[in-house]
């Protein structure tokens, strides 16, 4: 957008609002717009955008493996986005690789964690027996 489209906008806005001051069906379209633009955009496509705050996870899926076995890793999993839990496959360094931070399936970025847990764990156990 060219600063005179963002000028002619931004005059127009202004008119609006201070129509909105006398106009009480002007003022309800004005609250409207507003209380839409406060939420979050989503695009055409439904991809939802993740403010930092909700993308970032503060769980150990190691500590949860220990304590409650892969049945209770999943439990845990399953409700965090796609984005939470390749934060947790960064964070972990789960894959070295990076091929996973293109995934958007969140079974398959569970599966992931469980088996690098399951396997990092597992190391060793061939000289307990």
């Amino acid at each position: 957008m060219s600063d005179t489209n963002i000028n002619q906008i931004k005059d127009w806005l202004r008119k609006v609002i201070e129509l909105s001051k006398s106009e009480k069906e002007v003022h309800k379209l004005l609250s409207e717009v507003v209380e839409i633009a406060s939420k979050p955009f989503h695009h055409d496509n439904s991809k939802e955008i993740v403010t930092k705050q909700e993308s970032e996870v503060e769980i150990n899926p190691i500590s949860i493996f220990t304590e409650g076995g892969e049945d209770g890793l999943i439990k845990a999993l399953k409700p965090l986005s796609s984005t939470q839990l390749i934060n947790i496959i960064k964070k972990y360094g789960f894959d070295p690789s990076r091929k996973s931070h293109r995934w958007r399936k969140k079974e398959r970025l569970i599966d992931l964690i469980v088996q690098r847990i399951k396997s990092s764990t597992s190391r060793g156990d061939v000289f307990l027996k």
